[in-house]
């Protein structure tokens, strides 16, 4: 059976203050509510995508907030 996907709106940016819209089971949003951590909900997103969807911040908002750690 396929997964059923849904659009779920992020939090808004704590920097920017933009929400953002991520494509994601239906049920991964089900068992990351109920306590599963979210790389085990998630194990398709990258970890950039996990913190949107956790936090609301973009990769870009996130480094100029905090700095880029790859320098």
């Amino acid at each position: 059976m396929t997964p059923q996907i849904i659009h779920y709106q992020t939090p808004p940016c704590p920097h920017c203050k933009k929400s953002s819209i991520l494509h994601v089971p239906q049920q991964s949003i089900f068992d990351w509510k109920k306590g599963m951590y979210i790389q085990d909900a998630f194990p398709t997103l990258d970890s950039d995508d996990r913190e949107l969807l956790k936090t609301g911040f973009h990769t870009t908002c996130w480094n100029e907030a905090f700095g880029d750690d790859e320098d």
